[in-house]
Parts: structure tokens; C-alpha cells; sequence
């Protein structure tokens, strides 16, 4: 167990390896920004109060990009860990995670990935959930 001063040391430490800016949005609110698997957002213009803005880190998961069949077509979906600060706020199953700007991977700047879950185990340092980035069904259809 970590003291609370070894705790804040070591969120402190995290922090100095967010190379990312993201903003996520709900997809199950009433204001906007929703997804069509065709045609991308509903509503790009209005997606909402953001549920998060601000530092993570985006890292693809080597070796995991997998063929799935969506509505009739092939898409490769590529997962990724996303690690916020602890004291982000729950991002929830179908959350859409832009990637504002990205330090190390600018390819990845402007993508939208999906969240599939979160890790609720650890020791407390900061939230990590995964996502996926359907490189298929993307704002403005950037690929």
C-alpha cells in the first residue's frame, strides 16, 4: 500500500508521460454527437459537453489489429490503452475519444477512437481504459 505522499508522487510522475491531448464525448446524452457506423457523426457540430478535455496517453497495442465484418464490409479495427490523470472522470462504454494532438504518433491527431472498457484495478496512479480506432468510419472520412 502507498502512502498518500508516494501516491501523489507517482501521479505526478504519470503525468510527465501524457504525450496526448484528447476530448471525449458521451454518445448516450441528449445534446449531440452521436455515431453512425456509415456516415460518422450525427451532429459534429454540436457533440456536447465534453466528459474529458485534457492531457492522456494514446498508445496503439502492438499485434492486435483484427478483420471484423461491419454492416456487409471489412474494417480493421486497431485497439488502444488510453491512460488518464486519476482524477479524470469515468469514460463509459461507447464514449468517442478525439485525439486533439499527439506528441509522439502525430498520425493520430484527429482520430476518433471508441471507448470498450476500462481497467478497474491497480494501485490508484491513473484511469485506463481501451478503445478502438475503426480507421473505416472516421469525421470527415480521414482514413
Amino acid at each position: 500500500m502507498l502512502t498518500d505522499a508516494e501516491l501523489a508522487q507517482a501521479r505526478e510522475a504519470v503525468a510527465d508521460s501524457y504525450t496526448a491531448a484528447i476530448t471525449a464525448h458521451s454518445t448516450t446524452d441528449d445534446t449531440g454527437g452521436g455515431w453512425d457506423p456509415i456516415d460518422g457523426p450525427t451532429d459534429p457540430g454540436d457533440p456536447g459537453t465534453p466528459l474529458y478535455d485534457g492531457p492522456a496517453r494514446v498508445e496503439a497495442i502492438r499485434n492486435m489489429a483484427q478483420p471484423r465484418d461491419a454492416a456487409g464490409q471489412s474494417v480493421t479495427v486497431r485497439p488502444y490503452k488510453v491512460s488518464l490523470p486519476f482524477d479524470a472522470p469515468e469514460l463509459p462504454t461507447g464514449t468517442r475519444v478525439t485525439v486533439d494532438a499527439h506528441t509522439t504518433d502525430p498520425h493520430i491527431a484527429g482520430k476518433v477512437l471508441t471507448v470498450t472498457g476500462g481497467v478497474y484495478a491497480g494501485l490508484g496512479i491513473e484511469r485506463v481504459f481501451y478503445a478502438d480506432l475503426d480507421l473505416s468510419n472516421q469525421p470527415e472520412g480521414g482514413a
